[in-house]
């Protein structure tokens, strides 16, 4: 029997291109966190969007209908 499919959002793959130093900075951050580095942008993202919002006066956009490029 097949198992239920999860609740979890799906995740989507995503090419960055940083620094030696941005990496090492990012890599440092996480293991002092223990989170990792996905997990920290998405944190950023997230926190970014609030503050845009907020500043702007929008609402943050539903990621359902954002297209993707």
């Amino acid at each position: 029997m097949a198992r239920p499919k999860s609740g979890a959002p799906t995740k989507l793959h995503l090419n960055l291109t940083v620094t030696e130093q941005t990496k090492a900075e990012l890599t440092y951050i996480a293991a002092a966190n223990h989170q990792s580095i996905s997990e920290l942008i998405a944190e950023f993202a997230s926190r970014e969007a609030r503050k845009t919002a907020k500043r702007t006066g929008t609402t943050m956009p539903d990621t359902e209908q954002l297209t993707l490029l």
